[in-house]
Formats: structure tokens, C-alpha cells, sequence
């Protein structure tokens, strides 16, 4: 089988609410070369890569009111059972909706424990009213978590277990912040028991499309970030109209 060919300056820009974002790909296969193993192999190493960019797209366009955990408790769930969680969580929020008639909007991603078995999830959530939550009860979570403002979501609690809510106070941080838990581990985990590495609402906004094609000049002498598959870089918009000129 011959070897695969590939498109080493592709490049494409993208506009994030209000920011601009250049990737170019260091190993896009180009149209018509290489056989199937090949570009499967190319898709599996580049999966995390592309599901970071993707969770981060779903964090950075759209407004968000907390980044919440969800725990199972072990006594009352099944905390093995990720299929189960997932499926059971959405009807949870779906039933939130109609109870509370809010407009309740997530970004999960699922981890494992330290005993690796047992699931949880980290995310982003907006939508939850101020009669959905409630102060913790310093005698019966911890002081910590009062201490820093954190929330419960009784509903939750009830029905799932352990739950805490955190104040947004930088979109932008925390929409970097949630792309570390994607790792090999996570998705090697999630893999094997047939899920997604991550889990969304419809109907979230995404990034937008400005150009993409062969980059022949770059208007900063760095990346912002760079790894074996993609390189990227935050650009203003005057960089973005110079960008454009060298773009075919």
C-alpha cells in the first residue's frame, strides 16, 4: 500500500464569539492519498486533539453560569454503570426543565474516580434559576466548600448524590480549564465501555468558519499551542485580515 500523502500548511481560521483562532494541521491528509489504514490511523491519534477543540468551541461561544461536579452516591447508584448516568441525568435535567420551566444548557465531560471504576462527571451548565440551588449545610458537606462560595443543587443531591456548583468568574479560563480532562486515560476509559468523551445540550453555538486552505504566510513568530498534530494561534482581527492575504 502506498504511503499517505499529506497537506503539511492546511490551515483554517475560526471566529469564537469575539476572538479569532488560526490552526494549521501538521499531518491533513490530502484528498485522494493513502489508503483507509492510513487515515484511520491518522483520525485515531488525532481524536483528543479534535475533541479538545471541539469541547473548548462548546465552552468559548456560549455563556455560562457555573462549572459544576456530579457525583454518584455509591449507596443509593451504581457508580460503574456510565451508560446508566448519562441516560438518567438527561431525563433529570429534561424533568428540571419542565419543573422549573428554565432553559438548562450543559457541557459534561466523564471521569473516572481514583479507584478506576467508579464515574463522575465535570462540566459547564447555564440556566439554573436561584430557586433551583441552595447554601451547603456546614454540618453535613464541607466547611471548604461554603468557604468558597460554592453551591448545591438539591435535586440533584436527592436523586444522584454529591453535587457542587462554582461561580464562572472567566469564561475564557474555565473554557481552557475543561479541555484537561480530556486525557489518553479518558478516553481509552470511555472507549471501552461503549460512550463519548463528552455530552452536550443541543443546540449550542459554535465557532465560525472565516477561511480555510493552503497558509502561505503566518503574522506571529509563535504558537500559542503546539502538539504533533495541530499547531494554533490567537489572532487579532487586523492579524487575521494579514492572515487572509497569504491563505489560498
Amino acid at each position: 500500500m502506498r504511503s499517505i500523502d499529506y497537506l503539511r500548511r492546511y490551515a483554517n481560521i475560526k471566529k469564537y464569539g469575539n476572538k479569532y483562532k488560526l490552526t494549521v494541521f501538521n499531518c491533513m491528509p490530502a484528498k485522494g492519498g493513502g489508503g483507509v489504514r492510513g487515515v484511520n490511523d491518522y483520525k485515531l491519534n488525532c481524536n483528543i486533539s479534535r475533541t479538545k477543540a471541539r469541547i473548548f468551541e462548546l465552552a468559548i461561544c456560549n455563556p455560562w453560569d457555573y462549572f459544576i461536579t456530579c457525583t454518584l452516591n455509591k449507596d443509593r447508584y451504581d457508580r460503574t454503570n456510565l451508560k446508566k448516568f448519562q441516560k438518567d441525568l438527561s431525563q433529570f435535567i429534561r424533568h428540571q426543565r419542565q419543573k422549573y420551566k428554565a432553559d438548562i444548557k450543559y457541557l459534561l465531560i466523564p471521569e473516572l474516580h481514583s479507584d478506576m471504576v467508579s464515574w463522575h462527571m465535570h462540566g459547564l451548565v447555564k440556566g439554573i434559576s436561584s430557586d433551583m440551588i441552595a447554601d451547603f449545610d456546614p454540618d453535613k458537606h464541607p466547611i471548604d466548600l461554603i468557604r468558597k462560595g460554592y453551591k448545591n443543587w438539591p435535586d440533584y443531591e436527592k436523586k444522584f448524590g454529591y453535587v457542587s456548583l462554582g461561580k464562572i468568574k472567566s469564561e475564557e479560563a474555565v473554557a481552557k480549564y475543561i479541555t484537561k480532562y480530556i486525557t489518553k486515560d479518558v478516553a481509552k476509559n470511555v472507549s471501552e465501555v461503549g460512550r463519548r468523551m463528552f455530552y452536550s445540550s443541543l443546540g449550542l453555538k459554535g465557532s465560525e468558519l472565516i477561511k480555510e486552505g493552503t497558509l502561505n504566510t503566518h503574522p506571529k513568530s509563535k504558537y500559542d499551542y503546539k502538539n504533533d498534530y495541530v499547531s494554533i494561534v490567537w489572532l487579532s482581527e487586523q492579524e487575521v485580515k494579514m492572515c487572509l492575504l497569504g491563505m489560498e
